[in-house]
């Protein structure tokens, strides 16, 4: 047996969400996509003795995703997503952060129940105070556009589940509270 869908345009909402396979909705429920996309299944089963292959892909047109437990959500996300049942990867996606341009590829071990996930995005003039409100749900006023690129590991069972490096580069802007910059700094250094 084999198939092959293709569907053009597609609403990706929580009720297509709930209708997925229930370790797709462990996943999605997640990363609370919303926005159009494109679909591509192929199928093929040769016999009752082999394993079923197949490729799911998704081309993103203009996605929103937000990870319900580290606050960074993306916008107007354009690339491909793809899943073969092991993982699922996604390379060239770009998209918009806390007002600035990302862009970068991840993978996601399905297989197991941990669902780690690694990645590596660069950013480019996202905005501080709006980053810093959000993600650290800070009152004080940062003022400046953040640069860089980012390499990252989520274990979504660890306690600190987030591991990263990178570089970040501040223009036109400042910290002027230093205990505040310095304990952000902090959590930035030991994780979530």
């Amino acid at each position: 047996k084999s198939f092959f869908i293709d569907v053009p345009t597609l609403n990706i909402t929580p009720e297509l969400l709930q209708n997925l396979p229930e370790e797709y909705q462990k996943i999605f429920k997640d990363f609370t996509p919303s926005g159009q996309s494109g679909l591509k299944v192929t199928y093929e089963h040769i016999d009752q003795d082999s394993k079923p292959r197949f490729l799911i892909t998704l081309d993103c047109k203009g996605c929103s995703f937000k990870d319900s437990r580290f606050p960074v959500p993306l916008f107007g996300v354009m690339g491909r997503i793809k899943s073969n049942g092991n993982e699922i990867s996604a390379d060239h996606l770009t998209g918009t952060c806390f007002d600035g341009r990302v862009e970068g590829s991840m993978r996601m071990d399905i297989e197991d129940s941990s669902y780690m996930y690694k990645g590596d995005f660069r950013f480019s003039e996202m905005d501080m105070n709006q980053m810093f409100h959000e993600v650290f749900k800070t009152d004080q006023k940062w003022h400046g556009l953040l640069s860089g690129k980012i390499n990252f590991n989520i274990d979504k069972n660890a306690q600190k589940g987030l591991g990263a490096k990178g570089n970040i580069v501040l223009t036109e802007g400042n910290v002027s509270d230093v205990p505040i910059a310095l304990s952000i700094i902090n959590i930035l250094i030991e994780g979530f």
